[in-house]
């Protein structure tokens, strides 16, 4: 995990504990929970079995960028310095910090702004997490948040009355609260007959969820539990189904959501980085051609200009499924379009344990296989449900070093497992190897979790994040399952308000059954990938490829980024050797000028109640500071999209930039236009000194854009690219201009508009 002190700090932080890390690798060695093997790299490995593993700390970070909050990880030894930046503090599962830092914790917690948020294991006093008894106890069974009254999650017609947020025979906290302390939830073992949730054992432990005014306390290991499946760490299959299958680890973090913005950090939510813009989410359509050259799915794409990940099998690696002709014939019709993605479909099949998900040849299978596609390859799918744990980790973490501009994978549904050296032939599974396997129905996606996320290395020596990216997804999905999976409510009455939102959706299709009699009662899966897109749009989700997403998470994770004078002020900073683009800020202030509401925005034909006087909004103006900027005027950002949503200007590497708020709503001409699928703003703003509003976006074939903030009557000249067009007469305050871009990829457009003083 990167510790170190950034230039531009986060306002919330992560304790990732080194002490911690030493004790779990010898307490693991200890119980005999430790494997060992040789690596990529031809060393011995001593993987931390279950617990030990200590994957809390970046399943947290999953999580808060599932939240579209900025964090850093601050080790406990340099506890101490970091604080001081720092208004909400994560520990998850650190039960050995130093007397030092857990000083260093009590001093901070006395700051006014400063609230804690303690999971899973603890040596932190009692009294910090109001508290009256704390111990810790290893479990037998599962451990579940049984929900009070009092809760948010209280009411039994809408929420079960327990649900499993811990693994079971996993360290927890025995803990009793102080009598000036709201317990949330009590903390229930799960055992005994666990073929459904009707038939298991529950008893009580003691308080599971605690409240104080600085403090949230969470007895059991919620983060190890939910990134040691995530990860395939951890086998849940016999209770991953109880409650939500789709989303069950979306319906714990909903539920922390909801506890946290009732201890009132809800504020967090009020000025974030949008790691997807002004888009609810994000849908990625994939497809594994496997036996099948039916381009039908693509040509749709082309028509519509829909980006899709296409992930090739290679017929030297996987000659069972394709032919060198055929890859060839798929390479040459995908590389006609820029906005269709080339992906590997990373062999899982050949020989048992699969030998590419082991060692160096995961990042040799992409070498190769570059080579012989003759195409540079950013992303794969795994072929086959085959998997090796955790020799899978060690042969992402070689390609990862190895091969350093390829982005990440799609390995983590559903899993034919081997795991800890498990090399038994299974005479039921044709004598592949299966230690167990997760089940299908009524999903594959064993994470229960919808959105990008980094494997952990986690051995005794070290513990840290992959640097490639990982995803779940659902294969030729119907009606029914896309619409479980875009809209997961959390709760028992399917109240869509409880969907944790801004999720991100892979769903594959495999050509091979585009027009196959025995899906969709006899007509194939076509229609099923079309109903994906066309509720996608329907549902704003951002449809992109897989590379764009994991660039996009890459560029979001490593901008700098800080919120102060209660969202008034916004840092951002670029501390990478590349550009940094099209990122959005969603602000709780009103931005921009009411006329974004537009004249029809009650709808066609309504007639507003002249009795009620609309509310007085007072809109903020973004006045941008740099520091390569010097000079005379001023420049304000003008890509605001639905008074919330801002683009912050393409940052340089090493650049920053601050943008200010300032009252009195945007007077100079705006975009209000959101991105689409063939418009991409990634600079826009307006220079007081000038009058010049310049538009900097990705344009691909003929599109229009309105610009807004003229007076009627107004004549504004028109620049594209540096060649001057005939000048614009603006007749309700907006402009419409058209533009070319090419057919089959994006072009850069830069568009200068200035008002011309009137005759």
């Amino acid at each position: 995990m990167l510790t170190e002190r950034p230039e531009l700090s986060a306002n919330i932080g992560i304790l990732w504990s080194e002490g911690t890390r030493r004790v779990n690798a010898e307490e693991a060695q200890n119980a005999g929970a430790v494997y060992e093997f040789e690596d990529a790299w031809g060393r011995s490995k001593s993987w931390l079995k279950g617990q030990y593993a200590y994957l809390a700390p970046s399943t947290v970070s999953a999580a808060l960028n599932r939240f579209n909050l900025k964090h850093d990880f601050i080790d406990d030894e340099g506890l101490a310095d970091r604080l001081s930046d720092i208004s909400l503090l994560f520990l998850p599962s650190a039960h050995s910090l130093a007397p030092a830092a857990i000083d260093a914790i009590g001093r901070w917690l006395d700051e006014d702004d400063a609230f804690l948020c303690v999971t899973g294991p603890t040596n932190l006093p009692k009294e910090l997490l109001g508290l009256e008894k704390l111990s810790l106890a290893q479990t037998t069974g599962y451990t579940a948040w049984q929900w009070r009254s009092n809760s948010p999650f209280g009411d039994r017609a809408k929420w079960e009355e327990w649900y499993i947020s811990g693994y079971k025979g996993f360290t927890t906290c025995v803990a009793e609260a102080r009598a000036d302390s709201t317990v949330l939830a009590n903390l229930q073992e799960v055992g005994g007959d666990l073929s459904g949730s009707d038939s298991a054992a529950v008893r009580r432990v003691g308080a599971g969820i605690v409240q104080t005014e600085k403090s949230l306390f969470v007895a059991n290991a919620l983060f190890e539990h939910m990134g040691g499946v995530w990860q395939a760490h951890l086998n849940a299959e016999e209770i991953r189904r109880w409650f939500n299958p789709f989303n069950w680890a979306e319906t714990l973090l909903y539920q922390l959501r909801e506890v946290l913005w009732s201890c009132g950090q809800e504020r967090f939510w009020n000025s974030r980085l949008r790691t997807f813009g002004s888009y609810d989410g994000v849908m990625n359509i994939r497809h594994d051609p496997d036996k099948s050259v039916d381009m039908t799915m693509l040509r749709y794409q082309e028509e519509h200009l829909i980006p899709a990940t296409h992930t090739l099998l290679d017929a030297n690696i996987s000659p069972e499924a394709t032919t060198t002709e055929m890859d060839q014939q798929w390479v040459r019709e995908i590389s006609k379009n820029e906005f269709i993605e080339i992906g590997l479909h990373n062999d899982a099949i050949q020989e048992t344990p699969p030998k590419w998900m082991m060692g160096a040849n995961l990042a040799r299978h992409v070498i190769e296989s570059e080579k012989n596609l003759g195409v540079r390859l950013y992303t794969g799918g795994r072929h086959g449900g085959y998997s090796v744990y955790p020799e899978m980790i060690d042969a992402m973490d070689y390609l990862y070093q190895t091969v350093p501009h390829f982005l990440g994978l799609g390995t983590f549904h559903f899993h034919l497992m081997a795991e800890y050296g498990d090399r038994t032939p299974n005479p039921q599974m044709g004598d592949m190897v299966v230690t167990y396997q997760t089940l299908t129905s009524p999903t594959i996606a064993s994470p229960g979790f919808w959105f990008p996320f980094h494997g952990v290395v986690s051995t005794s020596e070290e513990c840290r994040q992959l640097r490639g990216w990982d995803i779940t997804h659902e294969y030729d999905p119907p009606p029914e399952v896309i619409d479980a999976v875009y809209e997961r409510p959390n709760s028992k009455d399917q109240d869509p308000e409880t969907a944790l939102g801004d999720g991100v959706y892979q769903l594959q299709y495999h050509p091979l059954f585009t027009v196959d009699p025995s899906y969709n009662h006899g007509r194939g899966t076509f229609d099923w990938m079309c109903y994906s897109i066309r509720r996608a749009e329907r549902l704003n989700l951002w449809q992109a490829t897989q590379r764009a997403i994991y660039e996009r998470m890459q560029d979001y994770e490593d901008v700098q980024f800080r919120v102060t004078d209660g969202g008034r002020t916004i840092q951002a900073h670029n501390p990478t050797g590349r550009a940094i683009e099209e990122l959005m800020v969603e602000s709780a202030i009103p931005v921009g000028a009411p006329e974004q509401a537009g004249p029809d925005a009650l709808g066609a034909g309504a007639v507003a109640d002249e009795s009620e006087a609309a509310p007085e909004v007072e809109y903020a103006s973004l006045r941008l500071d740099t520091c390569q900027e010097s000079g005379e005027g001023a420049r304000y950002l003008a890509h605001i999209v639905g008074n919330r949503f801002f683009t912050l200007p393409r940052l340089e590497p090493g650049a920053s930039c601050t943008v200010r708020l300032e009252g009195g709503g945007a007077r100079h001409p705006f975009v209000a236009q959101a991105n689409s699928k063939s418009t991409r703003f990634f600079d826009v703003s307006f220079e007081t000194a000038s009058g010049e509003l310049t538009i900097r976006a990705y344009f691909i074939r003929y599109q229009g854009m309105v610009v807004q903030g003229y007076a009627p009557g107004d004549r504004v000249s028109v620049e594209v690219d540096g060649v001057a067009r005939q000048p614009l007469v603006s007749e309700d305050g907006r402009l419409l201009l058209y533009l070319q871009g090419p057919e089959n990829h994006f072009d850069e457009k830069t568009i200068v508009l200035r008002k011309l003083q009137r005759k």
